[in-house]
């Protein structure tokens, strides 16, 4: 039987595999993982069952991909078990570079063959509107490449906004008849992930017995008016 074990963050931190029946005596074989120290769930490293560092990553302060690292037991061809692979990433508005410090760019590619794919992360920008966004990537070389039609793709994305708003409505005390009273409102857009586009708009329906007489001085960015006993 698996059991599987987590840290105070909710994160997996290790599983326990099932004892072979050969050996039922023997301690369970364990996976570990740690993560990062500043994103507590963005994943860092780990060992496997049997002692052998697992992919390691590391972040920028942005909480975006910076580089993973592939130690020697994970080498697919095997050919070279104390070789290290480690993958960056760079982030920027302008086009993006990635860069295998393992010589896979450096040294080209021979014929017939296929490069390590390439993974890249990008962050969408907040204030992005809702629509199609075009990412076009190439590929050269200072070799002659007799097909260049070829060296570039384009793919298209449908970007779409979420903003998830939230209103709070909150007064003081007890209301006195023939008194003016205070409403005070929080908007907040706290989870996101996109920016609410404006202009935004509250509308504050007033009950029986109450008029609206003015802003109360902190609305600052907000004009409030009142029609047929609604407030906007």
């Amino acid at each position: 039987m698996y059991t599987y074990a987590y840290d105070s963050n909710g994160n997996l931190a290790s599983v326990a595999y099932p004892v072979s029946p050969a050996h039922p005596s023997d301690p369970k074989p364990m996976a570990q993982y740690t993560y990062n120290a500043t994103d507590t769930h963005l994943y860092a490293g780990g060992t496997d069952p049997q002692g052998n560092q697992l992919p390691t990553t590391t972040y920028d302060s942005n909480g975006r991909l910076q580089t993973v690292t592939l130690h020697p037991y994970s080498d697919p061809s095997g050919s070279d078990p104390t070789k290290s692979y480690k993958t960056s990433y760079n982030y920027a508005t302008t086009p993006v570079t990635v860069n295998y410090p393992d010589g896979t760019t450096a040294s080209g590619l021979t014929s017939g063959s296929f490069a390590q794919p390439i993974t890249e992360l990008v962050a969408v920008a907040a204030a992005q509107l809702p629509g199609s966004i075009t990412n076009t990537a190439s590929v050269g070389s200072p070799t002659n490449d007799p097909v260049p039609g070829n060296n570039t793709s384009s793919n298209p994305t449908t970007i779409v906004t979420l903003a998830d708003l939230a209103l709070t409505k909150v007064h003081e005390g007890t209301f006195v008849a023939g008194d003016d009273a205070t409403y005070d409102f929080t908007v907040t857009n706290s989870e996101g992930p996109s920016d609410a586009a404006g202009p935004l708009k509250v509308t504050d329906p007033l009950p029986s017995g109450e008029t609206f007489v003015r802003d109360g001085g902190g609305s600052t960015g907000w004009a409030c008016s009142a029609a047929a006993g609604t407030v906007t």
